[in-house]
């Protein structure tokens, strides 16, 4: 079967899909990260102790020259509980904690899913909670992301502080989104991604069709070299501010690259 599915991408007959990142993306500051660590502490499941111990791991994977000394360092969830993540679930959207979901990311989704889209988050935040966030989203998401080691503590599941694999940023975007295409019949040369950091440029140069949003400098740099078009997506669902007017929307299927002015409209593919 997997090879059917990879003839079919390299013949262009495979479905076309949608890749979101997270942070940044469809929801804004804090990250989901630093949400969830700011829920641990608040819960007082960690203290000072875990901050020394995080700060002593980065220090360690600078000195032996790790690619990503600060994705691959979870050392301050060692210990933690796997079903932390559900606790901190049932905590989000309250007024202390909302989500903050931006509402043209929000559009985009819905607007990939009328089109018969299948939609993937590909984020490199830790993945119980990037499948927290997807559950509380208006369609069906797929998630790839960083996967966390985890050891038995007699009948409970613990968090090692460690990851397992690689942390799901630059070019294990595009290895993630290649092994999605072959497993589900996708194809990427005609497929969306959005983005808004460096980090998302390999995912977002691995399709058709894809759109810097609310990017960081170097990344709206390789944006305008690219000809994608660069937009800004705000939470406030009441009041879309002047970038968003001018910058807001998505390309359609089968349209060149460049800038729109209008909010996303995504067509379904032929």
């Amino acid at each position: 079967m997997s090879g059917d599915h990879d003839f079919a991408r390299r013949r262009g007959c495979g479905r076309v899909a949608a890749f979101f990142d997270l942070d940044g993306t469809l929801c804004g500051a804090p990250s989901i990260e630093r949400r969830f660590v700011c829920f641990l502490i608040r819960s007082k499941k960690i203290g000072i102790a875990a901050g020394f111990c995080w700060l002593a791991h980065l220090a360690s994977g600078v000195l032996l020259g790790s690619e990503h000394p600060m994705e691959a360092n979870k050392a301050e969830l060692a210990g933690i509980s796997k079903s932390a993540a559900e606790e901190w679930a049932d905590s989000l959207g309250s007024a202390s904690d909302p989500l903050g979901f931006f509402d043209y990311g929000l559009r985009a989704l819905e607007e990939h899913h009328a089109a018969g889209h299948p939609i993937f988050i590909i984020t490199g935040t830790l993945a119980p909670l990037a499948q927290v966030i997807s559950a509380r989203l208006p369609v069906a998401t797929g998630v790839a992301a960083t996967e966390l080691e985890i050891r038995w503590q007699g009948r409970e599941a613990v968090w090692t502080g460690s990851i397992a694999g690689e942390p799901i940023s630059g070019r294990a975007k595009v290895k993630a989104m290649e092994k999605l295409a072959t497993q589900c019949g996708l194809d990427l040369s005609r497929s969306y991604a959005y983005g808004n950091s460096v980090r998302d440029i390999p995912m977002l140069e691995g399709v058709g069709h894809a759109v810097a949003v609310n990017p960081t400098a170097g990344l709206a740099r390789c944006a305008r070299r690219c000809a994608w078009p660069i937009h800004t997506w705000s939470a406030d669902r009441s009041r879309p501010t002047n970038a968003t007017r001018q910058a807001g929307g998505a390309l359609r299927v089968g349209d060149k690259q460049e800038v729109v002015r209008k909010p996303c409209r995504v067509q379904e593919a032929r």
